[in-house]
């Protein structure tokens, strides 16, 4: 006959069994606990499926109304990476990628912020962690995983770089290539998984990943435009989920076999841990967080023996072959019998001449730059303490080189009709002046053929380079001060108040100018408004161009620039088309106080304004 308990036991019984219904209630609401012991001891439970990041634009935001565009929640946009984080963002692109022959360099980065596709995503994400607790295949998580975590030992991230990872359900940070317009195409509506593959389908349809860059790349394509010479590849959050595993080079079944036995994607080792790919089935397993566009500069960059590395590997080439520029890459045709072509070229060894040249023809004139309304707003910017956005500086980032035979033809005619004319007056102008010896040798000094600055949008800025300024010039954004005409500047300073970037378009955040030759010929300078100025500019009239000073426009503090007015677009060679940020900073506004004004070194009559 078994004893009866006594009060000790009674008592271990009766804690053994408050704790394991204890055990059994935390493992049946973890998650419900775990809220709790966060909220308890103070601290922050960062939620998995439901949060906007927090260094992002828009955080803060519901994703209740993700889908209605009405919405004052609602948000589809991009927001270039700053010059620091893109710095970053560079290095750990070469540090992860497995070639060492091409060293990938950033032309654009930006961020996508897309409240439709997040919402899709995120959704997923819960909807995989409902289903089960996932793990990686084969050799382990992405290598992109562990990077990511290394960038603040390289110099840090300002404001935040990548959403907290689940890995739970696989999740990951992964590179896709393709080409520069087609990434925007994707930011724009999300992956469509049957068209995303250029990979040849290996393993079947699907949108196809890598954790090297390198690997990446080779699927990138080369844009056109501003962006020929350029690739692009999107940094994407990736739910692998539930991983369908092999080991062969191809097996173009596996998309449908890994659909039909419920795995989330594939993952292809057929060599090991080297370039291993990973297949994504459902477009909304992916977020694309940032576009990259890159060039790829090799390790015998700027070695390769063409025409154009010819003539910038010698100071004393010569300055034309034939009929052309010496430089270009259609160099020794001559005239009529040169085969017809228009071509763009980007010119790596000009943008570094450029780069100086925006900064030497930069005078910071303190004009404030209102904050665009448009713009979500910043914790910077309260209702105390209004702040402004001043431009200190430009930074080149993509030069073409227009090659156009028709545009060109043209241009030496008027040459040709302005020779006629005799001895002309010398004209000095500070974008030439700062142009180094061997760039300032291809012009024409004794035709007053000068390079000039003309600031637009990038569309327009490329419409210009393929199709020449308008036959009908009639003033642009100074309107008509001085007659009608195309309106250039000596100073990008200048050309960059006329410039604009896309305010919801590819180009959004970036900066577009030309640098054109530009043959002044006899030049009709003029002190003062005249909106009648080109009636004596012409063939058969006393001038060719007009050049005339004015105030600032914007400040109206009584700045003095110089313009100069083509009427004859003929007389307007766009050799250069120019991408380009602004170096800003956000200082708050405040009444300027006395004004002084001290002669500058350039040109007489010229002022700066100094703020004291």
């Amino acid at each position: 006959m078994r004893e009866p308990l006594d009060s000790a036991d009674l008592v271990a019984c009766t804690i053994f069994a408050c704790a394991g219904l204890l055990a059994l209630c935390v493992w049946r609401y973890w998650f419900y606990f775990r809220q709790l012991l966060h909220f308890c001891t103070g601290k922050k439970l960062a939620k998995k499926y439901d949060a906007i990041p927090e260094y992002w634009e828009n955080a803060g935001k519901s994703l209740n109304d993700a889908f209605d565009r009405s919405s004052p929640d609602y948000f589809d946009d991009i927001y270039p990476v700053p010059l620091q984080n893109r710095e970053v963002l560079q290095q750990f692109l070469n540090e992860t990628s497995s070639n060492e022959e091409i060293h990938f360099q950033l032309v654009r980065a930006v961020r996508v912020e897309h409240s439709r596709l997040w919402s899709e995503y995120q959704s997923l994400a819960q909807e995989v962690g409902r289903r089960r607790k996932c793990g990686f295949k084969g050799h382990g998580a992405p290598t992109t995983n562990q990077a990511l975590t290394s960038v603040e030992s390289w110099g840090g991230w300002y404001g935040g770089f990548v959403h907290e990872l689940n890995e739970d359900i696989c999740e990951a940070y992964l590179f896709h290539g393709t080409e520069p317009h087609s990434a925007l195409k994707i930011v724009e509506g999300g992956f469509q998984v049957k068209h995303a593959s250029r990979a040849g389908k290996r393993f079947g349809i699907g949108g196809y990943f890598s954790e090297d860059p390198a690997v990446a790349d080779k699927y990138a394509g080369e844009g056109e435009g501003l962006y020929k010479g350029c690739y692009a590849m999107l940094l994407c959050r990736v739910i692998l989920g539930e991983q369908l595993h092999t080991k062969m080079f191809r097996r173009e079944d596996s998309a449908a076999e890994a659909a039909r036995s419920g795995y989330d994607s594939i993952l292809a080792e057929p060599h090991g841990t080297l370039h291993r790919e990973f297949v994504v089935l459902n477009g909304k397993q992916i977020y694309p967080e940032y576009a990259l566009v890159y060039e790829r500069q090799g390790v015998d960059f700027g070695m390769c023996p063409s025409p154009v590395n010819r003539y910038w590997a010698d100071e004393n080439a010569v300055v034309e072959a034939g009929f052309l520029p010496a430089y270009w890459f259609h160099a020794g045709q001559q005239g009529q019998q040169a085969a017809t072509f228009h071509e763009t070229h980007p010119d790596p060894q000009m943008k570094v001449v450029l780069d100086e040249l925006l900064s030497k023809t930069w005078l910071l004139d303190l004009v404030f730059r209102q904050p665009s309304p448009e713009s979500p707003p910043s914790p910077l910017r309260t209702a105390r303490s209004p702040c402004v956005d001043i431009t200190m500086s430009l930074r080149c980032l993509k030069v073409v080189r227009v090659e156009d035979s028709e545009m060109w033809c043209h241009y030496r005619a008027a040459q040709q009709a302005v020779a006629s004319r005799g001895s002309l007056q010398q004209i000095d102008v500070h974008s030439v002046e700062a142009l180094p010896e061997r760039e300032h040798r291809r012009l024409k000094d004794e035709l007053n053929e000068v390079y000039l600055f003309y600031g637009s949008s990038p569309q327009n800025v490329m419409y210009i380079a393929h199709h020449g300024f308008p036959v009908t010039m009639s003033g642009d954004i100074l309107g008509l001060e001085f007659g009608e005409g195309a309106y250039l500047h000596e100073d990008a300073s200048e050309a960059d108040k006329r410039s604009s970037d896309d305010k919801n378009g590819y180009y959004k955040g970036y900066f577009a100018m030309l640098l054109c030759r530009v043959t002044l010929g006899a030049v009709q300078v003029l002190q003062a408004q005249d909106t009648q100025a080109h009636f004596r500019v012409g063939p058969d009239k006393s001038f060719d161009s007009t050049v005339g000073t004015y105030g600032d426009p914007v400040s109206g503090m009584g700045f003095v620039r110089r313009v100069f007015v083509i009427t004859d677009r003929s007389q307007i060679y766009p050799e250069y088309a120019i991408i380009y940020e602004r170096n800003t900073q956000r200082k708050r506004k405040s009444k300027c106080s006395e004004q002084r004004t001290l002669p500058s070194d350039r040109v007489e009559g010229e002022r700066i304004l100094l703020l004291s």
